[in-house]
């Protein structure tokens, strides 16, 4: 019963990402590019996360004497990009709010493209620190 159980979660966290990839590849493919531009936000919250809050992390980790393991967990996980519900956010509880509906969609999309860059720096910086 138990094995049952566990291949329905894995089923449904399955579906969930491929949905949330789904909406993601949607929202980058609607996108407006030059509609991004007026949005400065967009471009400092995306610095933001896929920058600074993974160096804040691995330095308040390596202070803390926390293992290797995971701190590289733990900064890949901050350097990864916006969530892609966030424009479901912004539709479902703030709905006439026109502007913060698109510079919530051009997060997504912005800090997925320059995650294609910021991942693999951070593979070369953690590697280069703990001789992986």
């Amino acid at each position: 019963m138990h094995f049952l159980t566990t291949a329905k979660q894995t089923a449904l966290t399955c579906a969930a990402l491929c949905l949330g990839l789904m909406l993601c590849g949607a929202i980058i493919a609607d996108a407006e590019w030059k509609g991004a531009l007026k949005y400065p936000c967009v471009f400092w919250v995306s610095a933001l996360r896929l920058l600074a809050m993974p160096a804040i992390a691995m330095g308040l980790f390596l202070l803390l004497g926390v293992d290797g393991a995971i701190i590289r967990t733990v900064v890949f996980y901050f350097a990864m990009p916006v969530a892609s519900f966030l424009p479901t956010f912004c539709l479902r509880y703030n709905p006439d709010d026109v502007d913060g509906r698109l510079a919530g969609g051009y997060m997504v999309v912005v800090s997925t493209l320059f995650c294609i860059a910021t991942v693999p720096l951070w593979a070369v910086i953690l590697d280069y620190l703990f001789n992986l």
